[in-house]
């Protein structure tokens, strides 16, 4: 594997990552789908990308940048899986609870229910992330490459292959919370676990046709998974 050192050799201070990318969806002339992007700013600014395109077909970057430049940029986030089936969402629940039962496992990184936050994307899949302060990331250039390392020892047992490992790259844009699907009109919405699991996907797609919150315990520092987590950078590292 390629070597995981920092852009900079200084020690990486999360308070410093605030640059984050937008994009978004659109129809023009003639009916013809459009996407923009290269939208830089702070999360101060997607307040008013909302309310520029109506809170439809958003996205905005996966990780966090410490300066304009995501290519010479470290990186810093949440860690992020996205689970998409088009023909059938079932087979997308069935990975996503899968990875769910595997993370929450003491004899694996013993997180707790709470630490996931769940999402129905709107279309065709659903969306996990877990908060930093359970594994204690800390900030690297090749954070996306740690992610997909994870990601890829989940894909490999999970049963229906569901969980998409493209999207582990510095520039990647992820669909925003609470946004509208341009082409389904369905809100990225967030999920209780007994919903996820349990809920028709009718009823879920009801669920998603308006804005939706969910208040979640704050985030802890979890011996067992950070401790996994940084075997997993070790491993990647060898």
């Amino acid at each position: 594997m390629s070597s995981l050192e920092p852009i900079s050799s200084q020690p990486l201070n999360r308070e410093e990552f605030i640059y984050l990318e937008m994009g978004f969806a659109g129809t023009g002339a003639g009916g013809k789908e459009f996407f923009s992007r290269n939208h830089f700013g702070t999360k101060d600014s997607i307040r008013a990308m909302r309310e520029k395109q109506n809170n439809t077909g958003l996205y905005r970057s996966a990780f966090m940048y410490d300066n304009m430049d995501p290519y010479n940029s470290n990186l810093f986030g949440d860690f992020f899986m996205d689970f998409d089936s088009e023909e059938d969402l079932e087979l997308a629940r069935q990975d996503l609870l899968f990875v769910i039962w595997r993370l929450n496992l003491k004899t694996g990184f013993n997180l707790p229910m709470d630490a996931f936050r769940i999402y129905f994307s709107g279309k065709k899949g659903f969306h996990l992330t877990i908060p930093w302060q359970y594994f204690n990331i800390e900030p690297h250039a090749q954070l996306d490459r740690i992610f997909r390392w994870i990601a890829e020892d989940l894909h490999r047992t999970s049963m229906n292959q569901t969980i998409d490992l493209v999207i582990y790259e510095k520039r990647r844009l992820y669909r925003m919370e609470n946004t509208i699907h341009q082409r389904t009109g369905l809100y990225k919405i967030p999920l209780q676990y007994d919903e996820a699991a349990h809920a028709s996907m009718e009823e879920i797609q009801q669920l998603a046709l308006k804005n939706r919150y969910i208040r979640y315990q704050e985030p802890v520092l979890v011996p067992e998974a950070a401790k996994r987590y940084r075997k997993y950078v070790e491993d990647y590292n060898t």
